[in-house]
């Protein structure tokens, strides 16, 4: 099942083009080099405005304050953001697989949440396996 929400959780079937650009998402996912790996990319009116991939160590949280500027990690969602100059109104596609590939949970942790709604994206789909 996938799902996507807005400022409110809502979970819905998706169109042929989400499932697209989700599976966009998923083949980034497949191209970090972390342990957890996650895709990102946004996109507005059919344009992809940008695309993200999670980098470095995993969560921060896991990092000692002395190491956290060498090893904490940058979200596929903010990768992504930074990437592009507007992305208000858009959607952003997240998704996360495991090391065979298959789908796993997505969903946004509290951080990236509000980098995107702070960003003025209106939609987020994530993957919800796992």
């Amino acid at each position: 099942m996938k799902q996507w929400r807005s400022s409110k959780e809502i979970v819905g079937s998706l169109s042929k083009k989400d499932e697209s650009y989700l599976s966009v998402a998923t083949y980034l996912a497949s191209t970090s080099s972390c342990r957890m790996k996650h895709g990102a990319i946004i996109v507005r009116n059919g344009k992809v405005l940008a695309t993200g991939v999670n980098k470095e160590k995993n969560h921060p949280t896991v990092v000692s304050t002395e190491h956290i500027k060498d090893h904490c990690s940058v979200h596929a969602e903010v990768d992504a953001i930074k990437k592009t100059k507007n992305a208000k109104n858009a959607t952003i596609y997240i998704a996360r697989v495991n090391k065979r590939g298959q789908a796993r949970m997505s969903k946004p942790c509290d951080s990236c949440y509000k980098e995107i709604m702070n960003s003025g994206i209106k939609k987020i789909i994530y993957t919800n396996e796992g």
